[in-house]
This record gives structure tokens, sequence and C-alpha cells, in this order.
């Protein structure tokens, strides 16, 4: 094929392109007859005939490109050709979606038919240019609509000596040497360029249906259908790039543009879901970003490449060209066709997908100098540093970003035993921010030997794998440490280390954002117990993917991964397993095989996989298995494979599977069953569930259609503890009769609307209650009386009521949280008929929670004041939510509440803050004041413990409290999208910002980027404080706008009167952008 495409490109230049076209469709009908036509009337089959025929065609078919955009650019000039060409590029995406409409047999006939009688019109009926009908040649400048005043003359008289002259010239014009085509101006980069992009396009259009039928399951003729809206996007991608490149006269920025997006397009459709809609509009998004540049570089960009300036007196350069540009790509659509097969049988489809990202950026990459050429200096004087961090590195450098502030959430003292030894601490730590592995070495050192016991050590966004050119970063990280859930967050690690872990112990080890298990890593772990790897790209595992540690593994969870099938080669080394998790991937079959090497197997769970076949005798290897999760499975043989093991289950999900019916499970025996998932089950009825016997948890929400009949000649299911019977029709009174001793109850979204003095038997032993999203408007003043000992839990959130007896709730003396969030206690006022008058009413604002409350939400209820008289007397009380009211002032009414740890005021109209408001809550930590009309924090008196403070949409215009600066273990500050131009903060005097902040976010703020700002970004060095990257931007000066503070400005270059920079010269210059920076 390449080859034809030069041949023939060379040939339109030399002869009339009409009869290399008529010739060119005349032999490719001929070849498709003979190849998938005639061969079949004969019954004839034999390769090295296919082979032969098949060359011959790819030759003949060549003919058909280069002379047919050729011919187009003869009648379209430039100023209208990107449309014109665009529309007309489309022709090859029709073809496909028409031609899968067709059998294989008929494909060829029609073709080969269409295709003969096409060539009869071709030869007889085209003309190849203007000049042929003594027209004029279009325009290859841009067109220029001003009148010209000094002409004289008519328009008549221009197009007349026009036509002439062209006339003229198309005797004079001669073919142009095939070498000095490629040397033309841009030819070579675009014809890498779309070498890569053509490999994108030809593989998705030749393997997207096996794609989809090997990855998702759907039927060939299905996945035919879908494949096609790939070409509905390239035909939109090609219109509306060609429509944009002729209004703005430039088409490699648009190209450029299109493909950035190209590839986040072909990102997201890897993380497509097995959802035929969702899918399909990813890929037409794909399509238009992808197939619609490849069709303005073959047709459009070609035809200008042929009509440049450089071959203006020898204009016969548009086939050859094209053949150029066309053959190449041809030549990376054939090598892609090579390697996509290896990729995909040894990496998996994601390897595929990642290599059509990687082409996709090379294209940019080899058109950026010619993008760079035809867009204006000023933008890319502020888009190419952009593009270019983008693609290399990040900024700030590492020493910018402080790794992390180990917090812990038990006391440091250490407890002396009976001997007088020192017991290690227990603590958990968190590390957020960080970007250096080193850093974080460093901040661990403290930690090290057997002082500590980590409890939990969270590490989240490290990137750095390879540290100043070396892969040392992470030597040595968790040396010596003791840890017992160790969660790694969107950190990468040189997955080639061996030294990462060195005399470590680790318990439980979490994994989420990567895409490979790397064994070598983990190898030196001792006494690893647990493995999550869940909500990762993992789609193959080899043999050794799981052998960690000393192979003490007992859980596994392998959720939310791409896994085809159960990875029973890496399960090899993991003989101890007892807790195997692998919901949600998209296995298609289950064998005896997938578990014969798991005797110790407790609890296998496969809910959510597209699976299609189980044998019988899958679950027999099982001996110990007392747990099966089969949810959202629709596999007719589930219900024999479950028969081998269904007497000795403790514990089966069964949710949304419509192939086992509970009377299955009743006549097969299963009296050992404690705990039962079947949500959204159609054939549920209490006379079933009276059989189970031992059973403790039952969760059947959402099955509407629970069938109470024969309830009273059935014993009441007296062994269920907990119950979720949400989503039913099942009122509370029938329910709690028929389970008389649940002691954790979930009734959510239940038609209940009055709970009377009956809803609760004497006998009940309930401590958790949620009845959330009723319809609840009235509680009875005993409704929950005999409960006052026992009740611990409490959520009425999202129903409708609108006053509460003080007798209801203020009996339990054992509740401990309450949610009361999303009702309708309104502050509002009434008439008095007797007084003629109308008095305020606060239906919350009394005395009617016991003081053993210790969490309280009253979110969402219009509250105009904070309820002293409710929350004043909570003395235990430690989380206080009250968002989303309208409380418009805050004076003193917490002081109350001492151990209050975490106040949530969002949303509110608080515009007002006694100074000592917050004062006296001295274990305070978390405190949100977000969305509210504050205006200023002047002079309010924040708690010395605090840790968060939320400040956003709080209209601030400076930072001015003094008593900020003096929390000094606040680690994240919150003063985003406000009106702040300037900080306040020094690193050598005084400051009104603590140094001991993590993360500062300044998203949204006005900005002031000129020299006032540099005492800001030296106190941000000096304490290595984060500072938010994502819409953290400069406002003014008009020159630095859109640019991040740190990221993208010099700040070097702002000089003192002695001529240094105000931290000492070299030493601030070193804290630049280490690629690009803009002068201040």
């Amino acid at each position: 094929m390449f080859q034809g495409l030069f041949i023939n490109g060379i040939l339109g230049d030399r002869f009339d392109p009409r009869l290399v076209l008529a010739f060119g469709m005349w032999g490719s009908a001929i070849t498709n007859f003979l190849f998938g036509t005639l061969t079949e009337w004969l019954q004839f089959y034999s390769t090295p005939f296919y082979m032969i025929i098949w060359i011959v065609n790819g030759f003949v078919q060549s003919a058909g490109w280069p002379a047919e955009v050729c011919i187009m650019a003869n009648w379209f000039g430039r100023g209208g050709r990107g449309l014109i060409l665009g529309l007309w590029s489309a022709c090859a995406s029709i073809g496909n979606i028409v031609g899968a409409e067709l059998a294989a047999l008929y494909t060829f006939l029609v073709n080969a038919t269409l295709l003969f009688c096409g060539g009869f019109v071709i030869f007889f009926g085209l003309v190849s240019k203007p000049s042929q009908l003594c027209l004029p040649e279009p325009t290859e400048e841009e067109e220029n609509v001003a009148d010209d005043a000094s002409s004289t003359t008519t328009d008549e008289e221009q197009d007349l000596l026009g036509s002439v002259t062209d006339v003229k010239k198309c005797n004079q014009q001669k073919s142009i040497p095939f070498f000095k085509a490629v040397l033309l101006p841009g030819v070579i980069s675009y014809s890498i360029a779309f070498a890569c992009l053509k490999l994108v396009n030809y593989s998705i259009f030749f393997w997207l249906p096996y794609y989809l039928t090997n990855n998702f399951g759907w039927p060939e003729h299905v996945a035919d259908h879908i494949s096609t809206w790939f070409d509905w996007g390239g035909i939109f991608g090609g219109i509306v790039g060609g429509l944009i490149s002729d209004l703005i006269g430039k088409r490699t920025p648009v190209i450029c543009t299109q493909l950035v997006f190209a590839t986040v397009a072909l990102f997201a459709y890897t993380k497509s879901p097995n959802d035929m809609i969702i899918n399909a509009l990813l890929m037409g998004v794909a399509g238009f970003f992808c197939s619609g540049p490849g069709n303005l570089i073959s047709a459009a960009v070609s035809a200008d490449l042929g009509r440049q300036k450089e071959v203006a007196n020898n204009a016969q350069a548009m086939s050859t060209v094209t053949g150029i540009v066309d053959g190449t790509g041809s030549v990376g659509a054939a090598i892609g066709q090579l390697a996509i097969p290896h990729l995909q049988a040894n990496l998996g489809w994601n390897s595929v997908f990642y290599l059509f990202i990687c082409m996709t950026a090379v294209t940019v990459l080899c058109l950026l100098q010619l993008c760079i050429k035809e867009c204006p200096v000023g933008i890319w004087s502020i888009l190419l540093p952009v593009l270019f961090r983008l693609l290399v590195g990040h900024c700030p450098p590492p020493i910018l970003v402080k790794p992390c502030v180990c917090t812990s959430d038990q006391s440091w003292n250490k407890p002396v035993d009976n001997f007088g030894q020192l017991f290690p601490s227990v603590v958990n730590v968190t590390c957020q921010h960080g970007k250096s592995w080193s850093r974080l070495r460093d901040a661990l050192r403290p930690f090290r030997g057997g002082r500590y016991i980590l409890h939990t050590l969270h590490l989240e966004k490290v990137h750095d794998a390879v540290t100043n050119g070396r892969a040392g970063g992470a030597r040595g990280l968790f040396r010596n440490l003791h840890i017992g859930e160790l969660l790694l967050h969107d950190c990468r690690l040189d997955r080639w280390r061996r030294d990462v872990f060195i005399n470590s112990t680790v318990y439980a080890i979490s994994i989420v954002g990567s895409k490979k298990i790397s064994n070598r890593i983990f190898s030196r772990l001792v006494n690893l117990q647990e493995a999550s790897f869940a909500y990762n790209q993992l789609s193959n595992l080899g043999s050794r993917g799981l052998r960690l540690g000393s192979g003490e593994l007992m859980l596994l969870d392998l959720q939310h991964n791409q896994l085809s099938g159960v990875p029973r080669r890496a399960l090899l080394g993991v003989g101890k397993l007892e807790i195997l998790v692998l919901s949600y991937n998209k296995i298609h079959a289950l064998f005896k095989e997938d578990f014969e090497n798991l005797p110790n197997l407790l609890a296998v769970e496969l809910s959510h996989n597209p699976i299609i076949r189980v044998a019988p005798d899958t679950f027999v290897p099982l001996r110990a298995l007392k747990h099966v999760g089969l949810a959202g499975i629709g596999c007719s043989d589930l219900s024999a494979a479950l028969r081998y093991v269904l007497e000795r289950l403790v514990s089966l999900d069964i949710s949304s599977t419509s192939s086992i019916e509970l009377p299955f499970l009743v006549s097969v025996g299963n009296a050992s069953l404690e705990a039962l998932v079947a949500q959204v089950k159609s054939d549920l009825s209490a006379s079933d569930l009276a059989s189970l016997t031992k059973l403790v948890d039952l969760d059947i929400r959402g099955s509407r259609h629970f069938k109470l009949r024969h309830l009273s000649g059935t014993p009441s299911l007296s062994t269920v503890q907990r119950l979720d019977v949400s989503e039913t029709a099942l009122t509370p009174l029938t329910t709690l009769a028929m389970f008389p001793n649940a002691k954790t109850v979930f009734m959510n979204h239940n038609p209940t609307t009055v709970l009377s003095n009956r809803f609760v038997k004497t006998n009940s032993q309930i401590r958790v209650l949620h009845m959330r999203h009723c319809q609840i408007r009235q509680i009875s003043a005993h409704a929950f009386r005999p409960l006052r000992d026992t009740l611990d839990e409490l959520n009425l959130s999202h129903n409708k009521l609108r006053w509460l007896n003080w007798r209801a709730l203020l009996p339990l003396t054992a509740l401990r949280l309450v949610d009361l969030s999303y009702n309708e206690f309104r502050d509002r006022s009434y008439y008095i008929r007797g007084r003629r008058s109308h008095r305020l009413a606060f239906p919350l604002d009394r005395r009617i929670l016991p003081s053993s409350v210790e969490e309280l939400s009253l979110a969402g209820n219009g509250l105009h004041r904070v309820p002293v008289r409710c929350t004043g007397r909570l003395p235990e009380l430690r989380r206080l939510n009250l968002a989303g009211n309208e409380i418009a002032s805050v004076q003193l009414q917490f002081y109350s509440n001492a151990k209050l740890t975490e106040l949530n005021l969002n949303n509110n109209r608080i515009s007002r803050l006694h100074p000592k408001a917050f004062a006296a809550l001295n274990n305070l930590r978390h405190l949100n004041l977000g969305w509210n009309p504050l205006l200023t924090i002047g002079a309010v008196e924040f708690p010395a413990q605090l840790r968060y403070l939320g400040l956003t949409h709080a209209r601030l215009k400076r930072i001015d409290n003094v008593y900020l600066a003096s929390l000094k273990h606040l680690h994240h500050l919150d003063l985003s999208f406000n009106g702040l131009k300037t900080i306040h903060a020094s690193a050598v005097g005084t400051s009104s910002l603590p140094g001991s902040i993590v993360y500062l976010d300044l998203e949204g703020n006005p900005l002031d980027c000129s020299c006032k700002l540099l005492e800001f970004v030296d106190w941000l060095t000096v304490n290595a404080v984060t500072l938010s990257t994502s819409g953290t931007i400069c406002y003014t000066p008009k020159s630095l706008r859109y640019l991040h503070p740190l990221r993208d400005l010099c700040w070097s270059s702002c000089q003192t009167d002695n001529g240094t920079s105000s931290t000492g010269g070299d030493n601030f210059r070193n804290r630049d952008s280490l690629h690009f920076c803009k002068p201040i």
C-alpha cells in the first residue's frame, strides 16, 4: 500500500489524475471481485493466491487518494478548503459505517460493482481542474475582503484576464521531482506525524470490534455496530476542525489542539465501564479528536503543502506530496498491526491504549515547531511553558513541598509497665501533599526503632520514583518501622527496588492508583497478612505477581480492577489465603482450577462480574468455605455450583441475582446460614426466612415485593440481630414484631409518617436505628421509651419533622449519636389569637436531648440562631454540624461545650463573630466557617489546638487576625475564593500566618504578583508550605495574569535597592521554576 501511494502519487502529477483515479477504481473492482466473490463461488481457497491478489489490491487502491486530493484541491482554494475537504474526507468513515451493515460476501460484490461503475463515471464525466474549462484557478492566498480603490479594472475584466493567464500557465507546468517534493517545507514533519496518527486510527479501526468482544463480552455484531461511533466522531471532527482552520487561517494549531484533547479522550476511554451507551459516547469523543485531525492532514494539509509558494511556478506537486504523506502514514499503520497483537497478549489491552496515547503525543511533538511558527509569539510565550511542563515534570521543585506532618490521634505519653519499661506508643501518621520520597524518609526518622508502632501510615501523592536523576529516593524509606496498616494512595515507586522495606514489619498494605504490582518491592516485608490492591488498573497478574513478604498473606482485595479471570497462577504463592475479594472486575467464567490451590479459603467475593459460565464443581475444592458473594450475577449455572457448598455456608450474598431463588436455598438445606444479603429480590417471603434458624444478619434492602404470607403460622425470626429493610413496604410495627431481637435496624426510604407509642416493644434491644428519607412528621412522647437504656445511635435525617416532644429523646440515657439534619425545624413565627400578636418559635432551642450525646447534626433545618438551650446542655458533645442553616451571628453559645473537637458552620449567613466565640473550645481541631459573608476575621480568637480552618467564600479582603499566627498546630488553611490580593507573611519579621501550615489553599483569589508578594513567597519557601496548584493564579499585573505565583514566575528578578533579592540573591534564585519562569 505505502509503495503504491508513493508511485501513484508521482503518476498523478505526470498524467491526468482523472485517468489514474479511473484505472485505480477498475483495478480495485477486479481484485475485490476475485478475492471475495469469485473464490467463494468456485470454492477455491489458496493462501498464496490471496496474498498476491491482496498485494495487487493495495497497489491499485493506493491510486485513489492522491489523485482525489489533487482534483479537489484544484477546484477549491485555501480559504475554504478546510471545510470542503473536511466534509469530503468523511467518505472513508461513511464507507466504514455502511460496510458494517453488509455481510462478507455482499461487501465484496457490492463494492466491486460500485467501483467498476464509478470508474466509468470518473473517466467520462470528471474534469480534473478548472483550467480545462478555461476557468481561473482558485487562489492559495487568504481572501481579502477590503476594496482596492486604486484598481482601474472591473470585476469582469479581472476574471477574464485571470482566465487567460491560467490557460497560458497550463502549457508550462511540469511535474516536480520526488525528492524535491520530500524536501518541501513541512512535508517531512507532517509525514512522520501522520505515520504516528495513522497507526492510532487504523489500529482502532481494525481492532476495536475485537476489543469490545474480548474485553466486554459483547456479541460480534453488536461490537461492529458500536465501533462505528468512532467513525461518526471522525466525520464531525474533520468538519469542525476544517471549519475552524478556515476561520483562523491556520491548520497546524487546530490539529495540535485536537490531538492534545485526543490524549485525554483515549485515556478516558480506557476507564469506560461495561455500559454500551457510555462506551459509545466515549468512543465518539475519541473519534472526534483522533480521526478528525487525520482527515485534515490527509486532505486539506496535503493540498496546502502541494500548493505552497515554494512550488508556485511548478504546480504539479499536490499528488506527489499527498502520496508521500499518506504513504508514510501507511508505514505507521502497518507497524501498528504487527505490534498490537504482541502488546495485547503480553501486557493487556491497557498497554495498547497507552501506545495510542504515546503515538498521539509524538504526533504533537512532530508538529510543535510548525505550530509555533504559525502562531503569534505572544500566545506561545504563555502556552509553551505550560505544555512543556505537562510533559516534563512537576513544579515547584521538591524543596518547596513540605512532605508531611505526622499527626497522632493518640497521646504521645509512653506508659510504663510493671518493670519500668516503656511501652511503644501507638500513633496514626498521615503524610499529605508529599512529592519527594527523600523528604518523607526524613519525616519518618523519629518513628524508627521500637519506640513507636504506626497503627496507620497514610502516604499520598508521591511521584518522584527517580530523584535528582537517581532512582534512590525511596531507598530505606520504611527501614525499622513497625506499621499496622500502610496506605499508599497515588504513589509511584521504582518497581525494581528491593531496599524500600528493610527490617520492616507491616501487617496490612493498601495501594490505590497503581498500574502494576511489583513483588520485588514487597519481597522483604515481614508478617504481611492483608493486602488490598482495589481501585487500580490491574488487568493481568503473573505467576510471581502476589509473592509478597514471607507468604503469610490471609486477605487479598482485588476489587474494581480489570481482571478478565481469576488469577490462578498468581494465587499459587498465597496458599494460606482465607479471604479473596474479586468484585467489580471483568471475570467471565469460573472453573474448579481457579480455586484448587486455596484449601484455607473461608470467603470469596465475586459480586458484580459479567460471569456467563460457572462450572458445577467450581467451589468443590474449597472445603473451608463459609461465605460467597454473588450479587449482580445473572448466570444460570450458579445454583448447580452452590449445591455442593451450601450446607456449610455461613454467609451468602445473592442480591440482584435472578438465577438463585430463595426456595432453592431452603430445599437444599441451609441450617448453618447466619448472614443473608438478598437485596432487590422479588421472591422473598417470611415463611422462607423462618426456616433459617441461625440467621443473624439479614439484608433485604430494595425487595419491595417482600411477602408476609403465612406469617401467623410461622415462628418469628428471633435470631436476627442486624436487619436492613430499607426501600421495602414493611411498616416499622410489623418489622420489629417479626424481628424482636434485632439490635441494628435500617429502615430508610420507608413511607412511615408517625412513630406511635407502640412503635417499639417493651423488651426490644435496638442499639442502632436509621430511618432516613422517610415521611415521618410526628414522634409520640413515649415512642422510644423501651430503648432508654440501649439506643446508642439514632438517625432521623431527611424527614418532615417540624416539632419534637421533649419527652421523646430526653430519657434515652445511652444515646451518643443523633442526626436530625434536613428536617423542617425552621424557626418561625406564629399568631396568638387571644393576644392578637405574633410570637417567634424555635423548635430545637429547647432541652430535648440527653446529656450523653457526643455527636449531633442539625444541618439544613433553616435555624436562625444557634440552639444554645439544646446544645448548651450537652457537656459530652464532640462533633456538632450546623451547616446549611440561616444563622446570622455567633456569640458565646459554645462556652459550655468544652470537649468540642469538630464544629461545622458552613453555608450559613454569619456576618458577625464575637471575638471570644471559640476561645473556650480548647479541644477544637476542625472549624469550618466557609460560605459565610464574614468580610473580616479581625479580632476573633481561634483555639490554640486548631488543625483545620475553612474560610472559603468568606468575602475576605485581607488577613488581619492577630491570633492566627499563634496557632502552632494549624496544618490546613483554606482561603480559597476570597478577595485576597496579597498575604502579609514574612519569613524574617512578624507574620499573619503560622509556620506550621502544611497546605495553603488560595484558589480563586485575585493575587497581585508584583514584587510586593515577594515576602509571602519567601515565607512559603522557608516554611516549606504547599500552595494549592489548581486555580491559584495571578490577576495583576496584566502581563502575568493566569500564571501560577510559584510555578511560573522568576522571583529572582525582584531586586532591592542594594541589588540583591530579599532572601539573599542566588539562594532565592534556586526557588524559581526548574524549567520555565517569567520575570516579574
